[in-house]
C-alpha cells in the first residue's frame, strides 16, 4: 500500500504491466512490474485514462443532498432501508449504526443546490421522520450522482472494477456493491 502516489505513467508488454509511481511529497518516481492491473481507483480513474478507454454517458447526472445526523433522542426510525419514492422529492433513508442516519434527497433541476446545505431546509426535508431537537447534523453535502459505463472493462491485462467501470446512482448501496461484486468476480478468473 503506497499512500499519497499516483500513477503517471503505465505500459503493457505481452504479459507484463509497467508502471511508473509518483510519491507526492518527495516526488520521486518508483517502477513496478507485474501480470495484472486492476484499476479500482474511482469515477475519474487514471488507469482508465491512462488505457485511453472512453466511457458512455447513460445521461443521469443529477444533484443530491446527503445528510449525515447523529441521533440525540433513542432510535425510533428502525433499522430498514428505505427508497422513498415520493412524487414531491425522492428519497433515501439509510441507517447507519446507532446513533447515526443518513437521508439523500433529490435535488430537483430548477432548484438553488447551496440552499440544500442550509440547515431550515435540512429540518424542512427531515421533519417527515424527526424534529429538529431530536438529532444533531454532523455532515451535509451535494453530490451529484452519475449513471456511466466504460466501454470496456479491459485492455490486455489491465481492468477497470467499481466506478473506474461504471458508475450508477449509489441508491440501496448498490454504488459500492457492484464494485465488490466487479473484484470477486475478476478474482477468480484471474
Amino acid at each position: 500500500v503506497l499512500l499519497e502516489h499516483e500513477i503517471t505513467e503505465m505500459e503493457q508488454e505481452d504479459d507484463l504491466v509497467s508502471l511508473w509511481v509518483k510519491d507526492n511529497k518527495s516526488r520521486k518516481i518508483k517502477s513496478f512490474t507485474s501480470r495484472y492491473l486492476i484499476g479500482s481507483d474511482g469515477g475519474s480513474s487514471i488507469v482508465r485514462k491512462q488505457l485511453g478507454i472512453s466511457q458512455e454517458d447513460l445521461n443521469y447526472n443529477r444533484d443530491w443532498v446527503v445528510i449525515d445526523v447523529e441521533l440525540n433522542e433513542p432510535d425510533k426510525l428502525g433499522d430498514k432501508l428505505i427508497q422513498v419514492c415520493d412524487k414531491e422529492r425522492l428519497a433515501t433513508f439509510v441507517p447507519s449504526h446507532l446513533p447515526f442516519r443518513r437521508w439523500e434527497f433529490i435535488i430537483h433541476e430548477h432548484e438553488d443546490k447551496e440552499s440544500f446545505l442550509d440547515d431550515k431546509t435540512i429540518h424542512e426535508l427531515i421533519d417527515k421522520w424527526l424534529q429538529p431537537e431530536e438529532y444533531k447534523i454532523i455532515r451535509k453535502a451535494v453530490y451529484q450522482f452519475h449513471s456511466v459505463i466504460a466501454k470496456n472493462f479491459q485492455k490486455g491485462n489491465c481492468f477497470l472494477i467499481g466506478d473506474a467501470a461504471h458508475q450508477a446512482p449509489p441508491f440501496m448501496g448498490e454504488g459500492m456493491m457492484s464494485g465488490y461484486r466487479d473484484a470477486v468476480n475478476l478474482s477468480w478468473k484471474i
